[in-house]
């Protein structure tokens, strides 16, 4: 074990330490659903954010004098689409980790190669993978674009 950093440097050190491969495929596979949940929740804090925003514009336009201040609307979108974005990589980076470990673990079996290699090899499994990145992708554009034109047309009344 690397005394500086207290991680474990082989194998055979974390089977020492009881940390299996089991048990880093479920923490991940917990990460991977916690990253889920994270993107549900920016995308309902993106539209109450957005909500919030020119709520409060609409409320105070006598009070505003500077006509960028109405584009915080596309501002909270643009950062909630980039930590969904983040989090997708992310998810993408474990998924093909998790992979490697089922290829260790599954190994002997035939008929059973993992959740992650079914993902990625199934032809209607990436289909689905695809449209729900796709839907997602549309949806935040279109969030994007929406709000940047409430934007121009409410900084000009």
């Amino acid at each position: 074990m690397n005394e500086r950093t207290h991680h474990a440097e082989r194998p055979e050190e974390l089977e020492r330490l009881g940390f299996s491969h089991g048990d880093e495929y479920r923490l991940l596979r917990d990460e991977v659903m916690q990253r889920i949940r994270n993107i549900h929740q920016m995308e309902l804090l993106s539209a109450i954010g957005v909500g919030f925003v020119y709520s409060w514009l609409i409320l105070h336009t006598k009070d505003i004098s500077l006509s960028y201040v109405w584009f915080a609307g596309p501002t909270v979108i643009l950062f909630c689409a980039l930590s969904c974005l983040l989090n997708t990589i992310e998810m993408w980076r474990i998924g093909l980790y998790l992979q490697g470990i089922e290829a260790v673990v599954f190994a002997a079996d035939d008929k059973l190669n993992g959740w992650e290699h079914e993902q990625r090899h199934s032809k209607k499994q990436r289909f689905l993978i695809v449209t729900h990145l796709v839907v997602s992708l549309l949806y935040w554009v279109l969030a994007l674009g929406v709000t940047t034109a409430a934007s121009i047309v409410l900084s000009r009344v």
